[in-house]
């Protein structure tokens, strides 16, 4: 089996060699330009049917047959969508799918499915190859395009760089995001992975002030009880084991991992028990 890094190398040697060979011969295609075609769209809906029937493969060659035969057809890039979406999900070919992405990216650069692609490619990278320092990349273009969901980017970033232990940087990560995206729906786990941050920095006042400002501004949220459980770690970790016992006895009944909660009340307990003795 050909190392992972090996094919990192080919897939982005690839690329280059592409675009050095006349990769930008499609740089000038604009939406305005690109008229629709039947017979691209018979393909695309072809594609459609092979795939909703199993027959990836089938769907995955009338999907590429698309922007092949018919490149100027406006149906081209949505049919490049569809065929690396096909590479990644189904034939868990993800490598392959970054390739027909970045492809995508280079054909019709100036059309919203380039911007998706790289929230495509991104998101593979994160999630199913786990290179968080690639992906953190197309992140950061991304944040420097036109997105509707640019909070959601900015979290993913500010998540790469915790996942590769740069706990500053996603911090600074996330100080962007709250001061960007302060409507977002996503704030009370941008304020919790905030206050993690904080405390892997051993930033400690810092982090219990940023749980507990958590926990008062969202009481209904199940992040809330995570925050009030992680201030009882954190006064634990400092040495204030009678603040951090109440904090975990007032979760009794309400914290939603109850065996958790109590072997760690069990457990403060008898740190304290022991702490009294030495005395």
């Amino acid at each position: 089996m050909i190392p992972r890094r090996t094919l990192h190398k080919v897939l982005f040697f690839t690329v280059f060699l592409l675009l050095l060979s006349g990769g930008f011969l499609y740089w000038d295609r604009i939406v305005g330009e690109m008229v629709p075609s039947p017979k691209a769209q018979a393909l695309l809906d072809e594609g459609k049917v092979q795939a909703s029937k199993g027959n990836y493969q089938k769907a995955l060659h009338s999907f590429q047959a698309v922007p092949r035969q018919y490149p100027d057809a406006a149906e081209a890039p949505q049919a490049m969508m569809e065929a690396a979406a096909i590479l990644d999900l189904f034939l868990d070919r993800p490598y392959e799918s970054v390739h027909a992405y970045l492809l995508l990216i280079r054909d019709y650069p100036l059309t919203p499915s380039a911007t998706n692609a790289q929230k495509k490619i991104a998101d593979i990278y994160k999630n199913r190859l786990g290179d968080y320092e690639q992906a953190s990349v197309y992140y950061q273009r991304i944040l420097e395009e036109d997105f509707i969901r640019k909070d959601i980017i900015q979290y993913e970033l500010a998540d790469c760089y915790f996942r590769l232990n740069n706990f500053e940087q996603s911090r600074i990560e996330l100080e962007t995001f709250l001061v960007n995206y302060p409507k977002s729906p996503i704030i009370p786990e941008a304020r919790y992975r905030l206050a993690t941050a904080y405390a892997l920095e051993d930033k400690f006042d810092l982090a219990e002030e940023a749980f507990r400002s958590l926990a008062d501004d969202f009481p209904e949220n199940p992040l809330s009880f995570e925050a009030r459980f992680e201030m009882g770690t954190l006064l634990a970790r400092q040495e204030k084991l009678a603040k951090a016992l109440k904090i975990f006895r007032d979760l009794e009944g309400e914290y939603p991992r109850a065996a958790v909660l109590n072997r760690t009340i069990k457990r403060l307990e008898e740190r304290i028990r022991k702490k009294k003795k030495a005395i």
